[in-house]
């Protein structure tokens, strides 16, 4: 209720009576309300602040949308912000009823990003924040404002208020939100203090996923250029992964957009994304080229493009000819011989640059400019020449190709002198004798060191002792051991004759044993083959029976 002073008209002048409390009337703008009025027998009026609507029926300063209707009440159809403000009616004089009209306005909430208003859907990268803006404009009173994803409410990053000339305020409310999500419904909404509803305002916002796009050219990546030889060809694989939603891919070869790939397009989901992969077989028929892949994204309309260079080459054949002729390495030269050398290198891509080396040292001759090939088309052609000479040592020469992408190419002749045969074979010769005298050497130590391991054998057994030849008729061997290795004492019992008689001869001899450096130790060396034979086993003693006495002629 709000209280305001009472009135009396009177010849149209007014008179301020005590106050009286009003009621409060709330209407929304561009709607239409009825202010009650008051039934009076006499004199009536409605009043606006100081301003008098209507005395009766009569209108004074009314606007035309306003009427009297029923009993004496004030309707007002398409209410605007100026309707605003304290109504009065009056009965003879004496204030009957007080209305205090409150104009609401409902506002106009909208949703925008990036400054473009968003009406229904929209789409934007995943996993990348993202500024959303609502603003409620024209509201009366003040909206609040708040934010819902999929139902969940979210936290605003930031609200203002502002309150414009004509009563009505802007609310802005600001959300910051990242999403992973495929789709997600996302709404902003308005509520006030007054008897409007409040509003809701929803868009879907769509998330894109830029792939990782990648080109292989061969078996290499996109960077630097893809040696291949000519004519040969290789596969260009175009990879897009990870998209959503997924993407076409398209080629170009040297600038040539191509409709169709040789080896077509396959798509694969993988969860909520997409891995597309796409194969262009090759034939490098130029000295280089490139290979363009078009990644073209369904969101945002952008394309990716990538590309690949490669390069062509061919090996040439280098040679090198004396004299006209082909160097067979090695060859022999005269001595004082002068050497026309010519290096070619045929077929090659791209062009070569031949050099001497001679014995290791780099000459002053350069090779001619490449001339095209007419067998081998987009080939080429060089050649280097020198004269060597006079020749007085042996030598070599290296002829190289420099230029080749796969790198430098080396050929080698080597020559030598017809007299170096000779001296081979007197180096041979020298050899030989050198071996015959090592050779003799040799022979002559080992019968050296033959003759003196006899010595020292024959030093093992000198005889000491003593040797008796009795007479008898029976010989007897005896063999003392005094150790079952080394023999120390042997007799000996030899028939004899004598004057034609028999006779016994009996010997006795000592035999002991010195030591040589062939001993080791606790080991003696074995007797010679040649000594005594073996005695039978069955005794030590041996009896012969007696010779007879004959005559054997001439005694001596």
């Amino acid at each position: 209720m709000k209280c305001f002073g009472s009135y009396a008209f009177l010849v149209f002048v007014t008179v301020i009576y005590p106050h009286v409390c009003a009621e409060i009337q709330s209407v929304l703008l561009k709607k239409s309300v009825t202010l009650p009025g008051c039934a009076c027998s006499g004199s009536a009026a409605w009043t606006f602040g100081w301003t008098v609507l209507f005395v009766n029926k009569a209108p004074r300063n009314a606007n035309p949308r306003m009427s009297i209707v029923g009993d004496y009440a004030l309707k007002i159809t398409s209410v605007t912000l100026a309707d605003e403000g304290d109504y009065s009616c009056v009965c003879d004089g004496e204030p009957a009823n007080g209305y205090t009209l409150v104009v609401e306005v409902s506002p106009r909430l909208s949703i925008s990003l990036d400054g473009r208003e968003i009406s229904d859907i929209i789409t934007v990268e995943a996993n990348r924040s993202t500024l959303l803006v609502c603003k409620a404009v024209d509201s009366k009173p003040v909206a609040s404002l708040r934010w819902e994803a999929d139902g969940d409410q979210t936290e605003a990053y930031n609200s203002t208020e502002e309150r414009w000339a004509n009563g009505t305020f802007v609310s802005v409310s600001y959300l910051d939100i990242k999403l992973s999500a495929e789709r997600t419904n996302v709404s902003c909404i308005s509520s006030g203090g007054g008897t409007f509803e409040g509003k809701r305002q929803d868009v879907i916002l769509s998330t894109y996923v830029v792939p990782s796009v990648s080109l292989t050219l061969g078996k290499n990546e996109t960077e630097g250029a893809v040696l291949i030889p000519l004519g040969e060809t290789l596969n260009a694989t175009c990879r897009a992964v990870g998209a959503r939603p997924p993407s076409n891919i398209t080629w170009s070869v040297d600038g040539m957009h191509l409709e169709y790939t040789s080896q077509g397009m396959t798509t694969v989901k993988h969860a909520d994304t997409y891995s597309t992969t796409s194969v262009l077989s090759v034939t490098a028929e130029q000295p280089q080229g490139h290979v363009t892949c078009h990644v073209l994204l369904a969101y945002p309309d952008e394309r990716i493009d990538l590309v690949a260079k490669y390069m062509t080459y061919v090996v040439p054949k280098v040679s090198i000819t004396i004299d006209g002729g082909t160097a067979e390495s090695p060859f022999i030269v005269e001595k004082g011989a002068t050497l026309s050398v010519i290096c070619r290198g045929i077929g090659a891509l791209p062009r070569v640059d031949l050099h001497w080396l001679i014995d290791g040292r780099r000459t002053e001759e350069d090779s001619k400019s490449g001339l095209a090939n007419d067998d081998e088309p987009m080939t080429f052609d060089s050649s280097v020449s020198i004269t060597i000479g006079p020749i007085r040592a042996p030598g070599n020469m290296t002829c190289i190709a420099q230029g080749l992408p796969t790198g430098d190419l080396y050929t080698h002749a080597y020559f030598y002198l017809e007299e170096s045969s000779d001296f081979q074979g007197a180096l041979t010769s020298t050899w030989l004798l050198i071996g015959l005298g090592v050779s003799t050497i040799c022979l002559a130590l080992v019968i050296c060191l033959y003759i003196i391991k006899k010595r020292f054998t024959a030093g093992q057994y000198p005889p000491n002792g003593e040797v008796r030849f009795p007479m008898g008729h029976v010989s007897t061997m005896e063999r003392q051991h005094t150790d079952s290795k080394l023999p120390s004492t042997s007799s000996y019992e030899i028939p004899s004759s004598q004057c034609g008689r028999s006779s016994s001869i009996r010997s006795s001899v000592r035999v002991e044993r010195t030591a040589s450096f062939f001993d080791t130790v606790n080991e003696y060396p074995k007797p010679p083959t040649a000594a005594l034979p073996e005695l039978p086993a069955a005794s030590e003693e041996t009896e012969y029976t007696v010779v007879p006495d004959e005559d054997h002629g001439t005694k001596i």
